[in-house]
């Protein structure tokens, strides 16, 4: 059984026990999180997709902790200018564990 959710822009597939990175909201250690844009709920022989959502599908997660990624290297150059830029960025996230996909 799994589904595909929608959060922040980004589409995961995910299935029950499965941990993904969504991006930070400032929630705590150990709080549970509800995932309302669901897209496609699959089990077997019975496949729903939502057209565009699901309401009848929730799926529940709880924040495991917070991160970073790996730094991503910005750079600006402009020949015969005598310009360059360089920066970096690295964008948090929040590790979030799938414990329960329900149908209600």
């Amino acid at each position: 059984m799994y589904t595909v959710i929608k959060d922040s822009g980004k589409q995961f597939k995910v299935s029950e026990g499965d941990s993904i990175q969504v991006d930070i909201r400032g929630m705590e250690k150990g709080k549970e999180l509800e995932f309302k844009e669901v897209l496609l709920f699959a089990d077997g022989q019975d496949v729903r997709i939502g057209r565009p959502l699901l309401s009848d599908v929730k799926v529940l997660g709880v924040v495991e902790g917070e991160g970073k990624a790996k730094k991503l290297r910005i750079q600006k150059f402009k020949s015969k200018k005598n310009y360059q830029r360089r920066t970096g960025h690295r964008q948090k996230f929040m590790t979030v564990k799938i414990t329960k996909i329900a149908l209600s």
